[in-house]
């Protein structure tokens, strides 16, 4: 059970990502719909296009999206290094 958890939080990640990629390319649900960190770097993306010194808007989606996924592969990562009985010595 603990492994499959830790399987379950690296294909989370991965469709967190998904997802993201899909709502930066517009494919995803409408903002007014639920809002996603793809389509928050979408529209930090279009407000740089219309207004140049709006550069750092991007960073904060993006680093936030970043963050939180690399937290969960760390989770992921200890869960399975924690239980993993290879490793276990007599």
């Amino acid at each position: 059970m603990p492994t499959a958890l830790s399987f379950l939080l690296f294909g989370i990640a991965t469709v967190i990502v998904f997802e993201g990629v899909l709502a930066f390319l517009g494919l995803s649900i409408p903002t007014y719909v639920a809002p996603s960190w793809g389509n928050m770097i979408n529209a930090a993306q279009e407000a740089i296009n219309a207004t140049p010194r709006n550069y750092p808007l991007i960073i904060f989606p993006s680093l936030m999206m970043f963050l939180f996924v690399l937290c969960l592969n760390f989770v992921g990562d200890r869960l399975r290094s924690y239980f993993d009985v290879t490793e276990v010595k007599i």
